[in-house]
């Protein structure tokens, strides 16, 4: 269960408050078109080789092959039936290779499926692929541990905690969000990204699920001067962990997720719809073509604070007061045919404090 979050500090003046919501609402829209617009290409893709795939596989072959895949989960439940089972592993792996011996002998055009698949992999990849060169577009975020020569040394207006408002927010697949306990906490600058989310992908060619967690701190900056925004953010990482793992459900298996932890920047404001994003500080991938495999991953140090300089993509005139936002994102993808993605996050951060410029 996921719950989306916009807090303002104690005591923030009520029109500051309809002006950061009105503009916020507008940055809503933007990731979920943004989102959309990558998601679409290999969705209709995914639709077309569905078409192509019945057109190989007859009812009763299909009948037989769900037979098949019902036989063989009852027969690996039975062994977790007896009084403290394990599950018995060497039952189980036999259990799966009398399916794999038995699976291609119900279908006629096994090979041109096996074809099939093999080209809609590709596709998967590929989209992918695209997916983190649009991402690495937005990624104009320099990242480096804290080093006081790098901090600005023109004029800017420096903000620490406690501030103005934060945003907790989810967007994509969040039918899957299993639990999400992401938090942000105005009053200190720690925010939290922290959920579950598990998609079980019955039978073959299911779209690619996406989901982004935001956890953010907000303030409000008056433009000395008409130009572009300049943020430097002090920000030391308090928790980093991935996990993730793929599990069969017997059939055309195939599974491919992807996990990354990032630091955003959005200006909010109609010249800024675009996102200011570093999204591979930390980065996991697994794929399986049938078996069960699982990994986890946490490399973000938490020794020493990163400082984190963001450009907004948009220019803004002299005296113009506008909401800015910094925080943690956690993508998350899934891609899975007749198999279970369970994807796990836990990255936390303390924004210590934020640097502003106009250049």
């Amino acid at each position: 269960m996921r719950t989306n979050q916009f807090d303002f500090r104690q005591r923030l003046a009520p029109e500051k408050k309809k002006n950061i919501r009105i503009h916020y609402e507008e940055l809503l829209k933007a990731r979920k078109k943004r989102i959309d617009k990558l998601l679409k290409a290999i969705n209709q893709q995914s639709r077309q080789s569905g078409k192509e795939f019945k057109a190989l596989v007859s009812k009763s072959e299909e009948k037989a092959a769900r037979a098949l895949v019902d036989k063989t989960r009852i027969a690996i439940a039975k062994i977790h039936l007896p009084k403290n089972s394990s599950g018995n592993p060497a039952k189980r792996n036999a259990i799966k290779r009398k399916f794999t011996t038995s699976w291609p002998k119900n279908f006629k055009a096994f090979q041109a499926i096996q074809k099939l698949l093999q080209k809609h992999r590709g596709y998967v990849e590929g989209a992918f692929s695209d997916i983190e060169f649009n991402f690495s577009l937005h990624d104009i975020i320099q990242a480096d541990l804290l080093d006081l020569l790098n901090l600005p040394e023109l004029e800017f207006i420096s903000f620490k905690p406690p501030f103005a408002f934060s945003e907790v927010f989810g967007y994509g697949f969040d039918s899957a969000v299993e639990r999400d306990d992401s938090f942000a906490d105005v009053q200190t600058g720690f925010i939290l990204n922290d959920f579950d989310f598990r998609y079980e992908g019955g039978g073959s060619f299911n779209p690619v699920t996406i989901f982004d967690s935001y956890a953010g701190m907000g303030l409000n900056y008056t433009m000395p001067a008409t130009g572009v925004i300049k943020v430097t953010v002090i920000i030391q990482n308090t928790l980093s962990l991935f996990q993730a793992s793929i599990t069969d459900d017997f059939g055309f298996s195939d599974g491919n997720v992807r996990m990354s932890a990032g630091i955003y920047m959005d200006v909010l404001h109609p010249n800024n719809l675009e996102m200011s994003e570093k999204v591979s500080l930390s980065f996991l991938s697994l794929s399986s073509g049938g078996d069960d495999v699982s990994k986890s991953q946490s490399d973000l140090q938490n020794i020493q604070p990163y400082t984190f300089t963001l450009i907004s993509t948009g220019a803004f005139a002299q005296g113009e007061t506008v909401p800015i936002v910094v925080g943690s994102k956690v993508h998350i993808r899934s891609y899975v045919d007749d198999m279970t993605s369970h994807l796990k996050a836990k990255v936390g951060w303390q924004v210590k404090e934020v640097f502003i410029e106009v250049i």
